[in-house]
């Protein structure tokens, strides 16, 4: 509301607009400025931590790429790992620099980062878990593969961690209904033993 003149004007405002302005200055213009989707029929998107980078990373990645014409990986920007992101990132981008349309980016604070979904670095239970998880995939569905033009997002299995089940199934409900398939991809074994 805004007064005027001893009166109240009711004034509107499209929270997706702002929230999608804000987004595109904070994030997407600074990476993703010379990217043009509309060349791609495909474009898949993986998350990472990669602390640090390895062949089960590699094999994610390489595995994912097969499945659609262009792969944009977003390494986790937050701190608190073994490995500090800057050095993270840097293994990533030469880890895969041999592979063609391929794009490693900061994964900023619209995808999985600590304003979005906390219990993932936390890993406590608080309740909000799933409510949590459920506004992450929704942002994730919502405004950056709206925007980027994503349709697959890929992910590791993971079949012991409680939080990862959670947030997966949470990207289960919200991708499909935006027309964005989710798909979970074995993870790489040497001698029958899964590499972390």
């Amino acid at each position: 509301k805004i007064e005027n003149g001893g009166g109240v004007k009711k004034v509107g405002i499209d929270f997706y607009t702002v929230m999608e302005e804000y987004m595109k200055h904070k994030y997407f213009d600074q990476y993703f400025s010379d990217f043009s989707a509309e060349k791609y029929n495909t474009i898949g998107a993986v998350v990472v931590k990669c602390s640090p980078f390895h062949i089960g990373h590699r094999y994610l990645i390489e595995t994912a790429k097969k499945k659609v014409d262009f792969l944009i990986i977003f390494v986790l920007e937050e701190e608190g790992f073994l490995f500090p992101f800057e050095e993270r990132f840097k293994l990533v981008k030469e880890g895969i620099k041999d592979l063609d349309n391929v794009m490693v980016v900061p994964s900023g604070e619209f995808v999985l980062s600590m304003k979005t979904f906390p219990q993932m670095y936390s890993k406590a239970d608080n309740g909000v878990v799933s409510l949590n998880a459920e506004y992450d995939a929704y942002i994730f569905a919502e405004y950056v593969a709206k925007i980027l033009h994503i349709t697959h997002r890929f992910a590791g299995k993971d079949p012991k961690g409680k939080i990862s089940k959670i947030y997966y199934e949470a990207l289960r409900k919200a991708l499909p209904s935006k027309g964005i398939i989710f798909e979970e991809i074995p993870r790489k074994e040497i001698g029958g033993e899964i590499v972390k």
